[in-house]
């Protein structure tokens, strides 16, 4: 065979392995669009799953959510998002902790020592609760770090939103312009 044929073939080979690899990672992204939407399919307009956390100010459980609407934050110390995203949290329970129909609670499946260092580097003045792994995973099924849930009156979920940003710009957009500020404020 000639050298340009095996040039061709080469060609090819390359040609084709990019092609397969974007599909693949088209898949994957299906896949991940997917099981968001069943997750949101499986929680919005219901009740917020069972759960039991503990904190500084007591106990948090689904009672607790009753008549108020409930903005949940849940983060891991090792989630770099979640750690970027303490600032404009913030700011959003400043904005709004003098609202008697509104409250925010924030869950971690940190222990004592990390939520109280969190707390101290972040000047976090919201309340932080303790809730185990198995808590979280309940509560986000599996979606990842940070979890973002809002719940009406009726302690219905109407707002989940999984993941988060590093940069300032796309958090505070996301948190006050275009998410779960107006989200919140529509319900309040």
């Amino acid at each position: 065979m000639s050298y340009k044929f095996y040039n061709i073939i080469i060609l090819f080979l390359l040609s084709s392995s990019f092609g397969f690899g974007q599909s693949s990672v088209d898949v994957n992204k299906h896949q991940e669009d997917s099981l968001l939407n069943s997750w949101k399919q499986q929680v919005l307009n219901k009740p917020l799953p069972a759960f039991l956390a503990a904190g500084a100010d007591g106990v948090v459980d689904n009672a607790s959510l009753k008549g108020k609407v409930t903005y949940i934050n849940m983060w891991e110390a090792a989630c770099a998002p979640c750690m970027a995203e303490m600032r404009a949290l913030n700011k959003l329970y400043d904005t709004l902790k003098d609202n008697p129909d509104f409250q925010f609670i924030s869950l971690t499946s940190g222990d004592n020592a990390t939520i109280k260092q969190i707390k101290t580097k972040y000047h976090i003045g919201y309340n932080v609760s303790h809730l185990d792994e198995d808590g979280c995973y309940q509560l986000n099924r599996g979606m990842g770090y940070p979890t973002s849930i809002i719940v009406d009156r009726n302690s219905h979920v109407i707002y989940v939103h999984p993941g988060g940003y590093t940069d300032s710009a796309s958090i505070w957009r996301f948190i006050f312009l275009e998410e779960i500020y107006p989200v919140l404020k529509k319900q309040l």
